[in-house]
């Protein structure tokens, strides 16, 4: 999340763009997300597992959770961030809207 309690757009340079270049080997679909999934996955992250993940690190499990219905029985994503302040990160664990993944 930066400053403005928003997550960005993981470092691409506009929402839906890529940085130029074909990134598609591979992928089936791209599932976009918006900051409240993102503080959701933050929150199932840290509910779950126990690790700190900061709004551009959740946003693999946002999306995957977001395309839960199209997932096959394995799906993988990797928690890539913990660089989160503990105000913000206070804030977003004491919304409610996510308890468990289970």
């Amino acid at each position: 999340m930066n400053g403005d309690g928003h997550c960005g757009r993981g470092g691409l340079p506009e929402a839906g763009c890529c940085g130029g270049g074909d990134h598609s080997g591979g992928m089936d679909r791209v599932v976009m997300v918006d900051d409240d999934e993102v503080r959701d996955a933050m929150r199932a992250y840290f509910v779950d597992t126990h690790n700190v993940a900061e709004g551009a690190g959740a946003v693999g499990l946002a999306g995957l959770l977001k395309d839960r219905a199209n997932g096959g029985q394995r799906v993988a994503t990797v928690l890539t961030g913990g660089n989160v302040n503990s105000e913000v990160f206070g804030e977003v664990l004491c919304e409610s809207r996510v308890s468990s993944l289970a």
